[in-house]
């Protein structure tokens, strides 16, 4: 055995033996929808008839709707995850129109959706009983304040953290959970101009910050 094949055995030793400690939730994932499938429905043109289409589905011609429902298709997943890519594509494509001009739902509307996802969320953490902090009491504990760092407060985190098993024989430890009313697309440029753009860069803070954990999307997510 090499030095670095000793030392990776090691890790992974100390790893399940961290893991044996801890509370094991068994959390089956969901599949990922592959990043050319997703290429594939917006290079076919099925999520928008064009890069200046907005507004919500509802107010599409019959033959668009069933555009729609042929990504849906394609893509393996239920017509709410298809709707939600639609409107991250939308955003990217009118970046620099107002919320009123995309037609996708007034921010109160949003904000409602949002907050019923993460208290869903939070009542089945309940149910399993398993402690979180929620963001108001993180804020109590370590209050912004200007000109000083603060590490973020991602939607729930665990002073005690658990594992969760895939049902797949893969395990990951949580010690934080951020909730996403939307779908986590693989096709939204990586930047900070987005819901999704900016997941990247939160979540590399949020785990220098708390250590691993774990994103939740609504409507499923994609790969990479």
């Amino acid at each position: 055995m090499t030095v670095h094949s000793a030392m990776e055995e090691g890790r992974r030793i100390g790893r399940d033996i961290k893991f044996d400690c801890l509370r094991v939730v068994k959390w089956r994932r969901s599949r990922d929808v592959e990043e050319r499938i997703e290429k594939r429905v917006i290079r076919d043109r099925l999520l928008t008839g064009s890069r200046r289409e907005v507004g919500m589905s509802r107010a599409l011609p019959l033959w668009r709707r069933g555009k729609l429902l042929e990504a849906a298709e394609k893509m393996g997943v239920n017509r709410a995850t298809v709707l939600s890519l639609r409107r991250h594509h939308i955003k990217q494509n009118n970046m620099y129109m107002s919320e009123d001009l995309l037609k996708l739902g007034t921010m109160d509307e949003k904000l409602a959706a949002a907050n019923a996802f993460e208290n869903c969320v939070g009542r089945y953490l309940d149910d399993l009983g398993v402690d979180y902090v929620g963001e108001d009491e993180q804020r109590l504990r370590n209050p912004p304040k200007i000109g000083h760092y603060h590490p973020g407060t991602p939607d729930f985190r665990f002073d005690v953290p658990f594992v969760i098993d895939d049902c797949e024989g893969r395990k990951w430890e949580i010690n934080w959970v951020e909730v996403k009313h939307f779908y986590g697309a693989s096709t939204i440029t990586w930047n900070n101009k987005s819901a999704c753009g900016k997941i990247p860069k939160k979540a590399t803070t949020y785990r220098e910050n708390f250590g691993p954990g774990a994103y939740l999307f609504a409507y499923g997510v994609g790969e990479g």
